[in-house]
């Protein structure tokens, strides 16, 4: 992550988000509802060693569990189908958007955020072209690299 922040800020996120969600699980625990955390970039579980962490966290309480969408690992180089394996008994949730890989594409650009350039042309995804607007301006930026399909290059 950047930028690099030290361990022990990492543990004291673990241990606040812990002190947070314990309590809302006791309930969830007393009325037999069962949480699924969608693992996902920006969230306190975004791929296999931040899930196994968020769990421990709450002590592997069955009412935390997982939510499983698919593009999410594409997006970040995961494997989606090992995954599943690994946390089989803790997904209680599936939610699948369409996401592929394409092999045709050299691999010279980070998954996320690259810094420079048009990342959604330069990692192989296709985006909504500019459209022209009625007095004949473009549309905003912000609008052009709007993913439309998540074909990683």
């Amino acid at each position: 992550m950047f930028p690099p922040v030290p361990e022990s800020m990492i543990e004291r996120g673990y241990a606040d988000f812990a002190r947070r969600w314990n309590p809302v699980l006791d309930v969830f625990d007393a009325e037999g509802v069962r949480f699924a955390h969608e693992v996902h970039p920006s969230e306190i579980a975004y791929d296999f060693w931040t899930a196994h962490r968020a769990m421990e966290a709450v002590d592997h309480r069955a009412a935390f569990g997982l939510n499983f969408d698919p593009s999410h690992f594409v997006w970040q180089d995961l494997n989606p189908v090992a995954f599943l394996g690994e946390f089989r008994d803790r997904i209680y949730h599936v939610d699948c958007k369409e996401a592929r890989k394409r092999l045709d594409r050299a691999q010279r650009a980070a998954r996320l955020a690259p810094a420079v350039g048009r990342p959604a042309a330069r990692l192989g995804l296709r985006v909504r072209r500019p459209r022209r607007r009625a007095v004949g301006g473009r549309v905003p930026h912000a609008q052009l690299d709007r993913v439309l399909r998540a074909d990683i290059g």
